[in-house]
């Protein structure tokens, strides 16, 4: 269960709470008692109890990286500026929250445009297939 970012409807109070994200109804501002939502503008990545991220800490994304061999091929595709938080093992280390959000939006991108090359290619693949 991570700590979630919360605004007061009411009062505009910004605080966290570590509770499940279904439990929102249940939680109320400890200043004026209102109802709260999640502020996901102000949360960024949620963060666990005992994940302290730092200004200056680096953090490393283990369930975002890439095969070694994949790497070179890897940084290409993301460019120079986001190329660097590629590490040769194929690890990916952000130093802040703002390189982490051009990491994820390029990744989409690129997920975005390679689905769009496989419909496309589908659909040749189906016309030269009515065309015989």
């Amino acid at each position: 269960m991570p700590y979630y970012c919360r605004t007061c409807v009411g009062c505009a109070l910004s605080f966290q709470t570590f509770a499940k994200l279904v439990e929102s109804a249940l939680i109320r501002c400890p200043q004026c008692g209102g109802s709260v939502v999640v502020d996901f503008e102000a949360q960024g990545a949620p963060r666990t109890p005992g994940m302290i991220p730092l200004p200056t800490q680096s953090r490393t994304l283990h369930e975002e990286g890439f095969h070694p061999s994949e790497v070179k091929e890897a940084r290409a595709m993301f460019g120079a500026g986001l190329a660097d938080c590629i590490t040769d093992a194929g690890d990916i280390v952000v130093e802040d929250s703002r390189t982490a959000k051009a990491f994820f939006a390029r990744k989409r991108d690129l997920k975005q445009r390679g689905a769009e090359t496989y419909a496309q290619r589908q659909e040749q693949a189906d016309e030269s297939n009515t065309l015989t």
